[in-house]
């Protein structure tokens, strides 16, 4: 197998274009620390990554997990805060949700479950719903949460494979498969 059949990879859910837009309102009136903040292109909720991963393996990921996922309705997830992530004393800034659903748990555990059988190796971070929105630049500095329920809700109606890779010196997702959940 060559090196080139070896891919970083991530399931996850991607950002609306409209709730991109409003998030990109938020954060442009944010001043008051300096924060280098991702391009909006780039916002999704990560459900699985996989730092080097064979393209074939992924092939039978998605395969495995199409009927699985397919009778999951599909749900809305509502944003609530903007704050350090994953704690309050991090540099990372993420917007995290109301709450996660039950369906949000469910796509997770399907994801694991076809892991564990395609025999990935396991996953250890428990999955904690998210969206990374940038970095605060200077360590020292602190970030008061901001509260954002005027935010559109996430509507979720598939999860997303990116291939993750560096382009002109930039990061670059670049989306390989969508399994839609149960649409009917």
């Amino acid at each position: 197998m060559t090196n080139e059949s070896y891919i970083r990879a991530f399931f996850a859910i991607e950002v609306p274009t409209s709730v991109a837009q409003q998030i990109a309102l938020l954060t442009r009136k944010i001043n008051t620390i300096p924060i280098h903040w991702n391009p909006l292109e780039r916002l999704h909720i990560t459900l699985r990554f996989f730092e080097h991963v064979h393209l074939t393996e992924l092939s039978l990921l998605c395969e495995k997990m199409k009927n699985a996922i397919s009778v999951i309705h599909p749900f809305s997830i509502q944003l609530k805060s903007i704050s350090p992530f994953p704690s309050n004393h991090s540099h990372l800034i993420a917007l995290e949700p109301l709450h996660e659903s039950q369906a949000l748990t469910e796509i997770v555990t399907i994801i694991r479950q076809s892991c564990n059988i395609l025999q990935f190796p396991d996953d250890k971070k428990p999955f904690r719903c998210h969206i990374t929105l940038g970095k605060i630049l200077k360590t020292n500095q602190q970030f008061e949460t901001i509260h954002t329920e005027s935010l559109n809700p996430i509507h979720v109606d598939h999860i997303t494979l990116f291939h993750s890779h560096i382009q002109n010196n930039k990061r670059v997702y670049t989306i390989l498969e969508r399994i839609f959940l149960d649409i009917n």
